[in-house]
């Protein structure tokens, strides 16, 4: 798990995926939601646990994986102080580094 406090700020991060939504290049056999970008000197890239690939499995305890894109977007924005998020280290996709 990794604990983000936002103290309300961004978290420095964007996703991808979800049930609605396509996650190519990530999770080409298992789809899920990935961590798509991190900003530098973000939020997320100060905790130096969180990459490109990351699939989020919880927001929060709340189970994603069978949630919609806009669904987790809403569970991230989450007003309260602190995320905590549960990932699962993928390996990356042929030709991202």
């Amino acid at each position: 798990d990794v604990l983000l406090e936002k103290k309300g700020g961004p978290l420095g991060l964007s996703i991808i995926g979800g049930t609605d939504h396509s996650c190519i290049p990530f999770g080409r056999d298992e789809p899920g939601v990935f961590i798509s970008k991190v900003i530098p000197d973000g939020l997320a890239a100060r905790t130096n646990r969180l990459r490109i690939g990351d699939r989020i499995l919880k927001v929060n305890g709340n189970d994603v994986t069978k949630m919609m894109h806009q669904e987790v977007v809403m569970t991230l924005l989450d007003p309260s102080p602190e995320i905590v998020l549960t990932v699962q280290h993928d390996p990356p996709p042929p030709g991202l580094k």
